[in-house]
C-alpha cells in the first residue's frame, strides 16, 4: 500500500513473485524474485517510499531463500 500510495505505477511489480516446482528427483525448487532488481528495472529505486517497500520485501525474501536453504 505503501509503495503504491508513493507511485502507482509499483503496483507493476507486486506483489513479489514466488514459484515452487515439484522436480522429478523428488527435491522442490522455489524461485524468488529479487524486489531490489525488479524496482531498479522499472526505474522506481529513486523513490523513497518505493525503495523503502522494495528493500523491505528483499530483505524478507532473503530470508526465506535462507531459511529455505538450510533445509
Amino acid at each position: 500500500h505503501k509503495a503504491v500510495t508513493a507511485a502507482p505505477e509499483a503496483a507493476l511489480m507486486l506483489p513479489c513473485n514466488v514459484t515452487v516446482q515439484f522436480l522429478d528427483d523428488g527435491s522442490t525448487l522455489v524461485r524468488l524474485v529479487n524486489a531490489k532488481a525488479m524496482m531498479s528495472a522499472a526505474g522506481m529505486e529513486t523513490d523513497p517510499v518505493v525503495k523503502a517497500v522494495g528493500d523491505e520485501a528483499d530483505a524478507r525474501l532473503k530470508r526465506v531463500a535462507e531459511a529455505l536453504q538450510a533445509h
